[in-house]
Parts: structure tokens; C-alpha cells; sequence
């Protein structure tokens, strides 16, 4: 927890990703130059990997085709007869037959030894000729009839993907994600009323609601939590706590949401406990640049939900660049600076 925006993901939904194949971390601010692969691609690729370096450490004696393994013990047991023979000559000869069993013994091993190349440099060719039949039959058309083929049904099944994929995330978020009880009487931040304007700009104002009420009990007493925003996909079940932090209160100057407190972190376990995804921003890049901060969190939405449905309109913004954190030091130091007067008079809304 050291910089903004911070994203905080609950364990429901980041099972549901590695399901759906997503690995990737969101940590990694979208630099996402990665070639995705289903995990079932991946776990056949590597399976094959295996087989083949199992093949070639053990020799060839543990194989797929069945007829490889019975040439190994065809030529293994050629040299177990010399070498018997051999141990049978030197015990009856003695020591006026050494010659012959070293003779005997190099024979058997050479030729032993001989014999087993040749079928185990066969043997790795059959295995790779045999991997190379079987993509064959996954992929039985010529190179570019196979490209037209997949061009021409990837939207269907691009389309059908993404509807399963809804179906299992509404599965997954079905009567998991707590529910506010009403609205909240908290007060709004100065920079809150305008960035609500930019939020229901770029998402559906349906889905985006302010102050929802949270009755908590801690150390047996009743509080309650308050949402900045919430976008909430009521047909899915996908809902998002949008918090906009201040260094310091305007009016007392006391320091707020420091890192160095405990407070946020509490409230950060009990939203990612119910299922709400987390995304905090500071105040200073909500003033400065809320539309990047809106483009991070339809980036978050997509991730989850594999739909584009808000990233077009995004394209000419740019990303929203990581402030950092604050302690309760710097933030004293902040509010002496009057930093917060600064940027709220560069607002750009």
C-alpha cells in the first residue's frame, strides 16, 4: 500500500479469474504485452514437455508407443547374455582367461551400448513425430484455410465466450456481496460533487450511486462506512467502492487517510470480505486527472467482466500516472503547505 490508485480485489473474485484463465496481476498497471493462453492449453503443452524429457532421461525404457519399449528389451537382452557369458568364461578359464572375458565383456557392452542408440535416437524420433501428428489432428486444415476458418468464427465464439463468462460471474457473486441499508448523512468532500459529473459521464448513471450506508460493529461498538461512489452492475452482481482520499480535513487541517494509521486498512478488509472491489484514489488525481481515473476503473471492469464495453472511449486518454502514499508526518507537512488548496484551484473538470 504505498501508492494511488490502489486496487484491492476479494479472494471470490480472483479465484473466479484463475477459472476463467486470467492470470495476470493487477498490480501490473496494464502493461499487459502478454500472449494470453487458456490453462488448459498450457497444461497440455507442458504435459508433453514432460513426456519427452521423462523419454529421454530414463532412456527410452518408458515411452507412449508401446512397440518402442519391447525394442529396448530386445536389445538389452543380447548384452545381459554376453555379459553372463563372459562371467561364465572367467570363472572356468581363471586367470588364463582374462582375455577372453575382457574380449567377451567389451563386445557385449559395445555392442549393448551400439544397439541402444540406434533404437533410442528412432525411438525420439517416433515420439516427436508422434506429438507432431497429434497437433496435426487438432489442427488438420492447411495453415491459411485453417486463418480463414478461425477469422470467420472467432466473433461467434468470442461473443459466446463472453456470455458464459458473465453467466459464471453472476454465478459466482450470487447472494455473496453484502448490501448497503439505505444512504448515509456523511458529508461530501469538495472534489467529490464534480467528479461525480465525470464518472456518470463515462458509465451509466444507473450504476453509479453515492454514500451507501454500512452498519458495522467493532470492539462492540456501532459505526458505519460510507461509500464516496459505488458502481454497481445490479445484473451481475459487480460492485465497486470508489474512494477519493484527502491528505488532510479542510476546515480542522488534521491529517486523513494515512498510511501510517489503521483506519483504512480496516475498512479496505471489510468491503474486500463482503465482495466489493476496492479502488482508491487521491484527491489530487480525481482534480487533476478524473478521466484517467475513470479509465482505471474501466480497465478493472473489463478485466473482470471481459467485456470492452467502456475501454473505446478511453483510447485518447492517457493512463493515470501512481502518486504516492502519506504518512501522518507528511501530512501535517501538507497542511501547512496548503497543498490542497493548490491543486483543488487547478481543477480541471
Amino acid at each position: 500500500m504505498s501508492s494511488y490508485p490502489y486496487i484491492l480485489i476479494p479472494k471470490l473474485l480472483l479465484d473466479f479469474m484463475s477459472k476463467q484463465g486470467d492470470m495476470s496481476d493487477f498490480y501490473v498497471r496494464d502493461k499487459m504485452g502478454f500472449k494470453e493462453q487458456s490453462l488448459e492449453a498450457v497444461c497440455e503443452a507442458n504435459l508433453q514437455l514432460l513426456w519427452k524429457r521423462l523419454y529421454q532421461l530414463v532412456g527410452g525404457l518408458v515411452t507412449i508407443p508401446a512397440w518402442t519399449t519391447l525394442c529396448h528389451v530386445l536389445v538389452l537382452l543380447p548384452g545381459i547374455i554376453l555379459s553372463l557369458a563372459a562371467i561364465k568364461g572367467f570363472l572356468i578359464l581363471g586367470v588364463f582367461g582374462d582375455l577372453g572375458w575382457l574380449m567377451l565383456t567389451t563386445c557385449g557392452l559395445g555392442g549393448m551400448a551400439l544397439l541402444w542408440f540406434i533404437v533410442h535416437f528412432q525411438g525420439s524420433q517416433s515420439l516427436d513425430s508422434n506429438l507432431e501428428h497429434k497437433k496435426s489432428i487438432h489442427n488438420p486444415l492447411p495453415e491459411h484455410l485453417s486463418n480463414v476458418q478461425k477469422n470467420e468464427a472467432s466473433p461467434l465464439n468470442s461473443n459466446s465466450q463472453k456470455l458464459h463468462r458473465l453467466k459464471q460471474l453472476k454465478l459466482t457473486l450470487y447472494q455473496q456481496v453484502r448490501q448497503p441499508v439505505g444512504k448515509s448523512d456523511a458529508p461530501v468532500g469538495a472534489s467529490e460533487r464534480t467528479f461525480r459529473e465525470v464518472i456518470e459521464q463515462h458509465f451509466d448513471s444507473l450504476c453509479v450511486q453515492t454514500q451507501l450506508n454500512f452498519p458495522v460493529t467493532i470492539n462492540a461498538k456501532e459505526y458505519a462506512y460510507s461509500t464516496d461512489f459505488a458502481i454497481v452492475f445490479a445484473e451481475i452482481g459487480l460492485s465497486i467502492d470508489v474512494e477519493v482520499d484527502e491528505p488532510y480535513d479542510y476546515k480542522s487541517k488534521q491529517p486523513t487517510h494515512c498510511i501510517d494509521k489503521s483506519n483504512d486498512a480496516i475498512r479496505n478488509q471489510y468491503f474486500i470480505e463482503v465482495n466489493w472491489i476496492v479502488i482508491r484514489f487521491s484527491e489530487a488525481q480525481v482534480v487533476l486527472y478524473p478521466h484517467s481515473c475513470c479509465k482505471t476503473i474501466a480497465k478493472v471492469i473489463s478485466r473482470i467482466t471481459g467485456l470492452k464495453r467502456f475501454d473505446k472511449q478511453f483510447v485518447d486518454i492517457p493512463d493515470l500516472k501512481p502518486t504516492p502514499m502519506w504518512t501522518y508526518r507528511q501530512a501535517k507537512r501538507m497542511a501547512k503547505a496548503r497543498v490542497r488548496a493548490r491543486y483543488l484551484s487547478c481543477r480541471s473538470f
